[in-house]
């Protein structure tokens, strides 16, 4: 079986093999570079498919593949943040925009606006925070999409699952039955956490079995003489 050239893709006439493999940034960038190579030849076969609707002006753009961030199981009422970065790995200054206007009220929110003139090579932090005040339990998703000037579009594909934490116990009544003065009777329940966080508890008296503990003990009482 052949390998892969370490200075993948291959160019003309080049040969020699090893098993080594392209690296995941490799791989991404090539296949960005044959969505928009595949888009340059459809706007020269076909044009009048790609021209914009409804008397608009703005030029046809190609789409890249969609980054996907999954926040995972989230508890009501607790934020979390993830810190994402965009590197330019063109030859050429980037300057780009963020829709945020497509995810107000969606719980997502992106730390970026614009960007103008990211150097060849550089890289840009920041961070991406899910806050599930006001949503309702379940799955919920965004899309915001990256509008880079002169160039392609991309977009982040945000996902969250609001839960709440909750305990099942395996028998919700006990009965002990008769019990002899004197003697212990042990009666062993189990708690299942089903839910995909974790689940914190613990165990108090209610209201009412406090007051009749408390009536029990002031009848106990002896007065002195």
């Amino acid at each position: 079986s052949s390998g892969i050239n370490a200075e993948w893709p291959l160019r003309p006439g080049e040969s020699g093999l090893n098993t080594s493999f392209p690296s995941e940034d490799l791989l991404e960038s090539e296949a960005e570079r044959l969505m928009v190579k595949k888009f340059a030849e459809d706007l020269i076969i076909a044009p009048q498919s790609l021209e914009p609707v409804r008397g608009k002006k703005k030029k046809p753009k190609a789409h890249l593949a969609d980054y996907f961030l999954d926040f995972g199981h989230v508890v009501a009422g607790n934020t979390c943040s993830q810190t994402l970065t965009v590197t330019n790995n063109g030859f050429f200054p980037v300057s780009f925009s963020v829709d945020r206007s497509v995810i107000v009220g969606s719980g997502f929110f992106l730390g970026l606006d614009r960007v103008r003139q990211l150097p060849p090579g550089e890289t840009l932090t920041f961070s991406v925070t899910f806050d599930p005040k006001s949503i309702e339990q379940g799955v919920h998703s965004a899309i915001v999409p990256f509008n880079i000037i002169g160039g392609p579009i991309f977009s982040l594909r945000m996902q969250a699952h609001v839960t709440m934490p909750d305990l099942f116990v395996s028998s919700d009544t006990l009965d002990f039955g008769d019990v002899k003065c004197g003697e212990c009777c042990i009666i062993t329940i189990q708690l299942f956490n089903n839910n995909q966080v974790p689940c914190s508890w613990n165990s108090r008296p209610s209201s009412a079995a406090k007051k009749e503990k408390s009536t029990d003990c002031d009848s106990a009482l002896i007065p002195l003489l």
